[in-house]
């Protein structure tokens, strides 16, 4: 049972190198992708094509118009034939696929057969057991005659009902349990702090318990992590202007964000109402925020394309949160521990041949990146239950 994997295609970002001028281009990029994987199949479809988040890009860009350039691609891996079933793994920037699923199955799915919603699960694992060469899993998902996995809303990226690829969403971890092994597949923003904010700042206040477990991680950060993930992308003009700013703090600009806070800032002032003789310290603290805004946005640094991502001590710590609360699932899923994990989001590529390590933090676990498609280079991992290789794109 053969296996093809890559993430951070970013459909709705314009620098995409499967885009031209945006709009989906199946030559360049995309055709040394086909060759690839009908090279490694000897011109079959792989078993599962396994999409590693930041697939589409919600967060700057709308929905209709993400998904717009998306659809030609998903169509073209059909005519190709490249794969018989997509397993669909939500990163931060498309994680509202996630959430419409949850939707989807627990509210509307319910409501429009006349029964009370459920509550939402926040996580779905999903296991692909290679050494038994057993068809995908979804723990406590019941597949009926009528709904298979895969056969919902997502095939409206396909032509029609009858000509679609079945794709089926985990989140945030996929297992490929292996005869010798078992290997995590997950995107990795929860190993960024904005992703997990929340959770890291009141984990044992007041009712909050004080260990974290792998829903909790998805769960506490909810209302953070929808603001500043998708919800950024669809505010329209705003969206433009919040990018702006973001592009401009990556290159230690501030100008756009001076712009906007020498507007807003007195538009804050005015709505204080303070006693007169108070009056002075709200100017101070908006001035004193004003500063440290500008300060914080002159030192930002993206993940993406940091070379050190998971080599400081706080990432470290981070991942070891998460990394814990992984294999505590695993537990439950009776899956061994993991020897591998591969993730994306961090735009860097850690090929097969040269994996990186945590020795001696956590001993025997090796970790692979599968790059990224917009200015760098995206590696299209193969997965077995023999081998793991790899193929820069």
């Amino acid at each position: 049972m053969k296996t093809a994997i890559i993430s951070d295609t970013h459909f709705g970002d314009s620098k995409s190198r499967l885009t031209k001028n945006d709009k989906f281009d199946s030559s360049g990029s995309y055709s040394k992708l086909r060759s690839e994987i009908l090279n490694y199949t000897g011109n079959k479809p792989v078993e599962y094509f396994i999409l590693n988040g930041d697939i589409m890009d919600f967060s700057i860009n709308s929905f209709h118009e993400s998904i717009e350039i998306a659809r030609p691609f998903f169509q073209q891996l059909k005519k190709d034939n490249l794969a018989k079933h997509i397993v669909y793994i939500p990163g931060n920037h498309d994680k509202q696929i996630w959430d419409a699923v949850q939707w989807d199955t627990n509210v509307i799915g319910n409501l429009t057969k006349y029964k009370d919603p459920t509550p939402f699960r926040c996580i779905q694992p999903g296991i692909i057991d290679l050494s038994a060469k057993k068809d995908l899993f979804l723990p406590d998902v019941t597949q009926d005659k009528e709904e298979k996995y895969g056969d919902f809303f997502l095939k409206g990226l396909f032509k029609s009902k009858n000509d679609f690829i079945p794709i089926s969403v985990v989140y945030p971890n996929l297992y490929l349990k292996r005869s010798s092994d078992t290997i995590i597949i997950t995107h990795g923003h929860m190993m960024e702090p904005a992703w997990v904010l929340s959770s890291e700042l009141l984990i044992g206040v007041a009712n909050i318990p004080n260990k974290i477990k792998l829903k909790d991680l998805e769960e506490w950060n909810v209302p953070l992590t929808s603001m500043i993930c998708t919800g950024i992308g669809q505010a329209g003009p705003v969206s433009q202007l919040l990018y702006q700013i973001a592009l401009e703090s990556y290159q230690k600009n501030t100008k756009t964000l001076k712009q906007v806070l020498d507007k807003v800032l007195p538009r804050v002032d005015e709505l204080i109402k303070l006693k007169w003789y108070l009056e002075g310290f709200d100017n101070l603290a908006l001035e004193a925020l004003r500063k440290e805004a500008l300060s914080v946005a002159s030192e930002v640094e993206e993940t993406r394309g940091d070379k050190n991502f998971l080599k400081n001590d706080e990432s470290i710590k981070r991942f070891l949160t998460f990394f814990n609360a992984t294999v505590e699932e695993m537990k439950k899923l009776k899956l061994n521990r993991p020897t591998k994990i591969l993730f994306g989001h961090s735009h860097i590529p850690i090929n097969a041949e040269s994996p990186y390590d945590l020795n001696p933090i956590i001993p025997d676990l090796d970790f692979y990146n599968t790059g990224g498609w917009l200015t760098g280079k995206a590696e299209l991992f193969f997965i077995d239950d023999n081998d793991i290789n790899s193929t820069s794109i």
